[in-house]
């Protein structure tokens, strides 16, 4: 691991494996569980907010964004098979796709 830069090492530290989760199981139930309590909170938070205050949140929002589909660009063109470093862009992950459409519309609204 000598020839691995920083980044490098961090985006290894960073990819880690799991067990596939099973539908509806523990996993799928809990980040369902926290989806409903973030968005009921939100709502809550939003109810009375400013315009400017509203496009803040869409700015953070909108930001965030950025920075997962950042990160899902360099774990998914990250490759380490144990004994070198390969970089290979995975074209079904380009982020010019309907699922990105959130991301860039939030970030023309802020």
């Amino acid at each position: 691991m000598l020839f691995m830069n920083t980044f490098e090492s961090l985006l290894l530290f960073l990819e880690g494996t799991m067990e596939r989760p099973t539908a509806f199981g523990w996993f799928h139930l809990l980040f369902w569980g926290i989806t409903i309590l973030c968005t009921v909170l939100l709502c809550v938070y939003a109810k009375n907010m400013s315009l400017s205050g509203e496009r803040s949140l869409l700015f953070c929002y909108a930001l965030l964004c950025l920075v997962m589909e950042t990160y899902k660009q360099l774990v998914f063109s990250f490759e380490y098979d144990g004994t070198a470093v390969a970089w290979h862009y995975q074209w079904y992950a380009f982020p010019f796709q309907f699922c990105s459409t959130p991301m860039y519309v939030a970030l023309l609204a802020a």
